[in-house]
């Protein structure tokens, strides 16, 4: 049986219907895994250090077949440490890396590059979303353009 990880915010309805028509066409129950939500930026990075360990800690109990990632500076980076057959991370938006500018932009360019340079398959919803990808590092045969 094909073993699915969806990492990102479950709640979304483009994750919905993201988790929906995978479960539909590969006939299998994703497994989820997300950050706890908080409106306190102190607290989500308290909850993304669980959640880094969390990661951690699925490695020893299970491998999985494809690990899909909902967001390449966040979620992206966390599939990487996910042990799987395929990873899969999404680019929601022209870029994941925002803002552009500054530290915070240098950064979360560098994750995104790490991220494009080791995932298998990075989905795009449009073509407009394939600049950014590409000025990141990403292979053109691994970017898969479907809305």
């Amino acid at each position: 049986m094909t073993k699915i990880l969806f990492l990102g915010e479950t709640y979304r309805a483009d994750a919905k219907s993201w988790i929906k028509g995978i479960e539909m066409e590969a006939k299998v129950k994703l497994h989820t895994m997300e950050i706890e939500k908080s409106d306190s930026r102190l607290k989500r990075l308290y909850f993304a250090f669980i959640f880094f360990f969390q990661v951690l800690q699925s490695r020893r109990q299970a491998a999985y077949d494809i690990v899909l990632a909902e967001r390449a500076t966040s979620y992206g980076l966390f599939a990487m440490l996910v042990k799987a057959k395929v990873k899969v991370v999404a680019q929601q938006g022209i870029t994941d890396a925002y803002p552009e500018h500054g530290f915070s932009g240098f950064y979360k360019r560098k994750i995104q590059r790490l991220v494009y340079t080791n995932a298998d398959i990075i989905h795009a919803w449009g073509n407009v979303m394939t600049y950014a990808m590409l000025y990141s590092g990403a292979a053109p045969h691994k970017i898969m353009i479907l809305p």
